[in-house]
């Protein structure tokens, strides 16, 4: 099955040694901050598509449209206030984690709570990583970002049709 919103599409990867198992779906999407969806970032773009509410509902419609059990999103911001709420209300948990400094997005994974709960989680600032000894300075100034990375540990339900955990 390949889903379908607007021109894109999502193609699920295929393995015959999968056939006929059950499979997880797994969608990773950046949704790009509020600060880079302006004209100036963005100048091929019609700007009534990139007022915060219209372009974040558009893109929320399209994680959707996949039905995906399990969505790993970048860049987002507003987390507590807008996405939250949709996520809930669409059947998803998620994990928050924001990136470091001045930044006010950071990264989410959403999973289906019918599906699967939460057993362990892992929050990174890879600017701590700077902090070893190994770390040579010119890779230290590459990992001086404020990045993060985020890493969930995905217990099934005991009548889930999932047949093992999973880490995201």
């Amino acid at each position: 099955m390949t889903a379908q919103y607007g021109g894109r599409r999502m193609v699920p990867a295929t393995s015959v040694e999968h056939e006929g198992r059950e499979c997880v779906s797994v969608l990773t999407y950046n949704v790009m901050r509020q600060m880079h969806a302006t004209p100036d970032y963005k100048p091929y773009c019609d700007p009534a598509v990139l007022t915060a509410t219209k372009r974040k509902e558009q893109i929320f419609q399209e994680l959707l449209s996949y039905n995906a059990d399990v969505l790993c999103l970048q860049e987002v911001d507003d987390f507590t206030l807008w996405w939250v709420p949709r996520l809930n209300a669409a059947g998803y948990d998620s994990v928050y984690h924001q990136r470091t400094g001045h930044f006010d997005d950071g990264l989410v994974i959403a999973f289906r709570r019918m599906y699967f709960q939460i057993f362990h989680t892992l929050r990174l600032d890879l600017n701590d990583l700077c902090n070893d000894p190994s770390v040579t300075a010119n890779f230290a100034a590459k990992l001086q970002q404020d990045n993060v990375a985020l890493v969930v540990a995905l217990q099934p339900w005991e009548q889930c049709r999932f047949p093992s955990a999973l880490c995201v």
